[in-house]
């Protein structure tokens, strides 16, 4: 309708205060922080409407996607080697053992016994309060709280010494706190460095391979593509300095990528290839989607032209990627393509691991004209934050030095209302389970989680247990129960790798618990 950017700022910092509960501040800051990307896309692509921008923030809930965004992946077709590769023999040991750790979201301003109570997307920022109810913890809280220096430098410290026999480590992304309204370029990259600095002394010469998250990006979620060049939208900065900082750990022969990009691959044992992707340019928060799949299909092109290399020189692949491709987070399409590429390569994908949602859980992938086929896994990292209502963790895998398959793995987490209780002690970390133990089963190889998936849909005890195990044992969660509807959901999300396409989900559940 030809209103001014200033009229349109003014509107949505009114239509925020109305919908939500943030303090104009915060209203202020998201808007002004997004305003000038949002009306750049949408005046470059004049062909966009309403409902589909609608459609793609909400999954399709309101309208169908614009085709625009449609993209096919070619896919390479499967030959005799394809669907038999060799067996690896190593003379290396038996087992590798890998740290993951993610979704640290350190807060520079985190206040101890600050407001953990207030309307804003991020708590425990604000001085002092006189409620005890409301107070800050020393080592973190429940609520709305990212963590506090003191526990992030006490956690990768007590990582590093707990387990000095890993092999390597992969940090599945997001450094940043949940300061949405108020990031600005400068304090990222401050950031940044004052954790990787952190991560460099804790762990000395050990290799460490990070990828991106969503909040490393300046505004937050939004990542331009390659062909904005303009400095005031350009993610450039983020890629040339995520190359300049991980060269302490990656070979020049990753430069390209990343500076293009953010992502790259590398051969990390014998055998075993890595592939860390950033796959935030999904995410349905990036305005950027809205503008070009360009370099979203390139990436992802990219990612089937490098493990159909691995694949024709024997190797394994483990694959890192902050957003899980299930959960709702990535558009429609790229979910599908996803997918599509894991269904093609999964004899030789070992394993995948996943960051974003900060809960301890994982995925199992089928096969599009075969649900009832597992063919491969994804497995989520959880989060040293607490945000929110969970406990710190991190995962060690234990993987096969021949396969690199995962053998098993370890979550260890401590007790934050514990911890919180005496905050001159160090918080106790342990073991929460082995989930090859506590499960009872023969291994982690898709199809044993397949058989323990059906499993949790008819045993309501084994259920609420991988519940306890998701949420961290985290006390809020506990206090509020899980009954049946609520332990559905939890499993069904674990067979849901593809927007739009719960086919499994509702197979799981025709004779589950919830039908008696």
């Amino acid at each position: 309708m030809g209103d001014s950017r200033d009229n349109l700022a003014w509107s949505a910092i009114q239509i925020c205060r109305l919908a939500t509960s943030f303090s104009y501040e915060v209203c202020k800051g998201l808007v002004n922080i997004n305003i000038d990307t949002i009306l750049f896309v949408i005046e470059t692509r004049p062909k966009i409407t309403q409902r589909s921008i609608c459609a793609l923030f909400l999954q399709q809930e309101c309208g169908e996607l614009d085709e625009s965004l449609n993209f096919h992946i070619n896919i390479s077709p499967l030959t005799s080697r394809s669907t038999k590769p060799k067996s690896i023999k190593r003379s290396t040991s038996q087992t590798i053992k890998i740290i993951q750790f993610t979704d640290l979201h350190f807060d520079p301003e985190y206040v101890v016994g600050g407001n953990a109570n207030c309307n804003d997307p991020l708590c425990c920022r604000k001085e002092s309060v006189s409620n005890d109810s409301v107070k800050a913890g020393y080592w973190g809280d429940y609520r709305k709280c990212d963590m506090p220096w003191h526990l992030v430098e006490h956690a990768i410290k007590h990582m590093a010494e707990q387990h000095p026999d890993a092999d390597f480590i992969y940090y599945t992304g997001d450094f940043v706190a949940h300061n949405v309204w108020d990031t600005t370029i400068d304090n990222n990259i401050a950031l940044m460095d004052q954790l990787y600095q952190l991560m460099m002394e804790a762990f000395g010469s050990k290799a460490i391979y990070p990828i991106l998250g969503n909040h490393e990006a300046h505004p937050v979620n939004v990542f331009a593509p390659s062909s904005i060049n303009q400095k005031e939208f350009s993610s450039q900065w983020l890629y040339n300095y995520a190359a300049s900082i991980w060269s302490k750990w990656l070979p020049a022969s990753t430069q390209q990528t990343i500076q293009k990009g953010g992502y790259y691959t590398l051969l990390i044992k014998p055998g075993l290839r890595l592939i860390a992707l950033n796959n935030n340019d999904c995410y349905i928060f990036n305005w950027w989607v809205l503008y070009s799949i360009e370099d979203i299909q390139e990436q992802l092109q990219w990612l089937h032209d490098t493990l159909l290399n691995a694949e024709k020189n024997n190797e394994r692949v483990h694959i890192l990627a902050h957003i899980p491709s299930g959960d709702g987070s990535c558009f429609k399409y790229w979910s599908r393509e996803y997918r599509r590429v894991i269904e093609r390569f999964y004899r030789i994908i070992s394993a995948q691991f996943n960051g974003h949602s900060h809960y301890n859980e994982f995925n199992v992938f089928y096969e599009t004209n075969n649900i009832n086929n597992p063919i491969s896994v994804a497995w989520n990292g959880g989060s040293i934050t607490t945000y929110y209502d969970v406990n710190p963790n991190y995962n060690i895998y234990y993987v096969d030095a021949e396969n690199f398959h995962v053998n098993d793995y370890e979550s260890w987490i401590f007790n934050l209302t514990e911890a919180n209780q005496d905050s001159i002690k160090s918080p106790q970390w342990h073991r929460q389970y082995s989930f090859k133990d506590n499960f009872k089963i023969p291994d982690l190889m898709p199809s044993s989680l397949d058989n323990l998936l059906l499993s949790m849909t008819t045993d309501r005890s084994m259920a609420r247990q991988y519940f306890r195990y998701k949420i961290k044992d985290g006390d809020p969660f506990l206090k509020s129960d899980c009954q049946d509807d609520c332990l559905r959901d939890h499993v069904c999300e674990i067979s849901i790798n593809e927007i739009g396409d719960d086919r499994k989900c509702k197979e799981l559940l025709k004779n589950s618990f919830s039908s008696d």
